[in-house]
């Protein structure tokens, strides 16, 4: 029982014998936790989307480089049958 009655609204958990009922909420330590965390994931995902947008764009490249090649390979086709006009 506590020493002097309370009410969930005062916010003082002290009890009789010395003991403290802990309070809701969050706990400075698990912040810094949390927080440590959360960077060493945004640490590792960072450069795998970095690596993903690379990737994106070799991608791209290739595609424009592929219709490159057959656009020239279709002049030259064009080019070769048509007759000589000399």
């Amino acid at each position: 029982m506590c020493a002097t009655p309370q009410t969930a609204d005062e916010g003082t958990n002290e009890c009789s014998g010395g003991r403290f009922l802990p309070k809701p909420g969050m706990t400075l330590l698990e912040l810094i936790i949390t927080c440590a965390i959360l960077l060493v994931l945004s640490s590792a995902a960072l450069p795998i989307a970095k690596y993903t947008i690379v990737r994106q764009k070799e991608t791209e490249l290739r595609q424009d480089l592929l219709e490159m090649r057959d656009a020239i390979d279709r002049y030259k086709d064009a080019a070769d049958r048509k007759p000589d006009p000399r």
